[in-house]
């Protein structure tokens, strides 16, 4: 039997706010650790976003390399990271030589063979137990060739169909190579359809591009360990299809439904069985509402257990009217408490004239470019059918940028 332990999502090197997330990504690096220790963990799953940005800061970097160099002093035989759509391939793959002496494989994007991407996996006994089909962040340019003038559903279709094949042609050469008496798993870092979405996740591929089923991953593989979408969730009711979550959540709306680890137990036949371990909460994300009074009440009953972080808040004031003074006075509360507050927030009721309507209802670092690009064709007064074509040719330029900044 051989123990995988599935996690997705890390993001090191996010922030929130001006508040950066070393303490809390530390935190759980550490508890990953013990827990590898403790459930005789054989193989470390990492399905993408191993940091938030393609140019993560050196603190982050720091971060990944010395828990490397810690996992390659626990029990743990061997681990396996593939890139996301927020990782540089450049970056991720720059040690990959280095990290496999070991045993740490790391596939950061499509590579030339395709073979490279079939990690065999060895019992203690040295005995060949498993392949893991380490698959990437799937980008347009490695599923498909665009041809002008082609529209938006075909351009989803080849991409549909691209994903499918890359599962399936794995699939065929792991057997080729390996046999098919070998039991299989596969990675992914994509956007399963019908899976649920959090605030802390963009499209990866742009509308319903990209959006697969279960019928994609080749029936070959007896789990897929998905990353991208921040909730652990299953795909298509399958067990054995399956997202982790992002183990430190990325907003406080994430903070509702936080993610997990998921241990697999793979027998010689292939026969697989699951139990999710639950993340301790290193950082209260505390989200409080209301008018002052209530506001300032609610801030004195923030309390953290004494092995948790500082809590964090976001504040959004209900008013009736008007009132510059009211933010501040929420200020001046907080100060005295054992809490840091991020952000205040001013609702104000719908139909409000004169400055109150100046305040804007959400700042620009809420919304995603698309989301700021619609709003701006919007108060442009462009008809519907004029903003469906900007919209296509506007997310054409995101993915090409994402691509560009991946690299």
């Amino acid at each position: 039997m051989i123990r995988l332990l599935h996690t997705a999502d890390w993001h090191l090197g996010h922030s929130l706010g001006e508040k950066d997330r070393l303490a809390e990504h530390q935190a759980f690096l550490d508890f990953l650790l013990e827990r590898i220790s403790t459930e005789a963990v054989d193989v470390l799953i990492h399905a993408g976003d191993v940091f938030h940005s393609p140019n993560p800061p050196n603190a982050a970097l720091e971060q990944y390399y010395n828990f490397l160099v810690a996992l390659s002093q626990t029990g743990c035989r061997a681990a396996v990271f593939v890139g996301g759509n927020h990782d540089s391939v450049s970056t991720l793959n720059a040690p990959a030589n280095l990290l496999s002496a070991l045993n740490i494989h790391v596939v950061g994007g499509v590579p030339e063979d395709p073979a490279a991407q079939l990690i065999p996996i060895r019992d203690k006994k040295e005995h060949l137990a498993l392949v893991i089909a380490a698959v990437p962040f799937l980008r347009d340019r490695d599923l498909r060739r665009s041809q002008p003038g082609e529209n938006l559903q075909e351009r989803e279709r080849q991409i549909r169909e691209g994903i499918s094949n890359h599962y399936g042609n794995l699939a065929r050469l792991l057997d080729e190579k390996f046999g098919p008496e070998i039991p299989a798993v596969a990675t992914g870092h994509l956007f399963a359809a019908g899976g649920s979405v959090g605030d802390g996740e963009r499209d990866i591929h742009v509308g319903n591009l990209g959006k697969v089923g279960p019928e994609s991953f080749s029936d070959r593989f007896c789990y897929v360990a998905l990353g991208h979408l921040h909730r652990p969730q299953l795909v298509g009711g399958f067990a054995h299809i399956r997202y982790a979550g992002s183990p430190v959540p990325l907003t406080f709306e994430e903070a509702l439904r936080p993610g997990g680890l998921v241990l697999a137990d793979i027998s010689e036949k292939g026969e697989i069985g699951t139990r999710t371990l639950e993340i301790p909460v290193f950082r209260a994300l505390i989200r409080v509402e209301g008018d002052v009074a209530t506001v300032k009440e609610a801030l004195t009953a923030v309390r953290a257990p004494e092995e948790q972080l500082t809590p964090w808040v976001e504040v959004t004031l209900r008013l009736d009217a008007y009132n510059p003074e009211a933010a501040v006075q929420v200020q001046e509360a907080a100060e005295e408490l054992p809490l840091d507050l991020l952000r205040i927030v001013a609702r104000y009721p719908s139909g409000t004239s004169g400055l109150e309507a100046d305040l804007p209802a959400q700042e620009l670092s809420d919304l995603a470019p698309r989301e700021v690009f619609l709003e701006r064709c919007q108060s442009s007064g462009i008809s519907e059918a004029d903003q469906t074509h900007l919209l296509q040719t506007f997310d054409e330029l995101l993915s090409w940028m994402d691509e560009q900044k991946s690299v």
